[in-house]
């Protein structure tokens, strides 16, 4: 039996950037983060400096 896996790229199940903010937010109260109303890039990851 093959196994398919949906992936939900547009948020219409799930939020996916407003998650991860959230548990950033509370694991690095301290450090700054971008609103996801500021966010212009698709990648979460290209928003945040390494």
């Amino acid at each position: 039996m093959t196994k398919i896996i949906l992936v939900d790229m547009d948020r219409a199940l799930a939020d996916f950037d407003k998650k991860v903010t959230d548990i950033y937010r509370a694991k690095f109260p301290d450090r700054p983060y971008v609103n996801l109303q500021d966010k212009d890039t698709f990648y979460l990851a290209d928003q945040y400096p390494q």
